[in-house]
């Protein structure tokens, strides 16, 4: 076997460590007598599909890439402009027309957080009257921001909201979006709280799948929870939970 060799059209068991994309893209490695490893797949110049030439043992000696009489008949031969100088690696582009369409795979998430946060020094700002409207205009703000509030809900001093987040957005970015976006609005829209706001910081805490019906029924009894137990308490009973360590002058903004 040339040193060089490459091969398209025939199927070739690649190397271990060698991502194949897909079982329809035959562009693989090849092991090297000289203890080297060939062609491996890779993104090249405009987006297109290529194999750069990579030599993974750093003790061999030589030139960077075969010369074009190696190649006879091969389509995407290496030419020396694509060469990347004093590194071992150059693209070999194939054109699109040739079927070798690069192939993106797609990204999957579930990511469910419990989200607790409360008014500035737990103020009763979220009055009955006007916690339903305040509600749905926090899910709205998680709607446009990419975000699903599949449940918010809470009393008049803090708010609990059940919310899927997408991998692009931080649970920090998150929360600032719905406080910044909600803060102004609540002070316009209702008489009384010109001095609103909300606490400076915030409680985040997974949820897998299957906990998320129980979550929501948390949620759906805030009021009642609560004829019990003071938001302090409960705010401080989930940082014990999920052992978060904390000191009491900084639980509260």
């Amino acid at each position: 076997m040339s040193e060089w060799k490459m091969r398209v059209k025939n199927k070739i068991q690649p190397l271990p460590g060698i991502r194949v994309w897909n079982s329809t893209i035959r562009v693989v490695a090849e092991r090297r007598n000289d203890g080297s490893r060939g062609f491996q797949p890779t993104v090249g110049v405009n987006g297109a599909n290529c194999v750069a030439e990579r030599r993974l043992n750093p003790r061999l000696t030589g030139p960077i890439h075969p010369s074009l009489r190696e190649w006879p008949g091969a389509l995407g031969l290496p030419h020396p402009s694509n060469a990347i100088p004093r590194q071992r690696h150059f693209p070999i582009v194939f054109p699109p027309h040739l079927g070798y369409v690069r192939l993106m795979a797609n990204t999957f998430t579930s990511l469910h957080y419990h989200v607790v946060f409360s008014t500035k020094n737990r103020e009763p700002f979220l009055r009955q009257d006007i916690e339903h409207r305040v509600w749905s205009y926090l899910g709205g703000i998680a709607r446009e921001n990419d975000m699903k509030a599949l449940l918010v809900g809470g009393i008049e001093n803090h708010v609990h909201l059940l919310l899927a987040i997408p991998a692009k957005v931080s649970v920090s970015q998150g929360v600032q979006l719905i406080k910044g976006g909600s803060s102004s609005w609540m002070k316009d829209t209702f008489p009384g709280l010109g001095g609103f706001a909300w606490q400076d910081g915030y409680a985040a805490f997974t949820v897998s799948k299957s906990q998320v019906p129980e979550v929501e029924e948390y949620i759906r009894g805030q009021r009642e929870h609560h004829r019990v137990k003071t938001f302090e308490e409960e705010y401080r009973a989930f940082l014990d939970k999920h052992e978060i360590d904390y000191k009491e002058e900084y639980v509260f903004g």
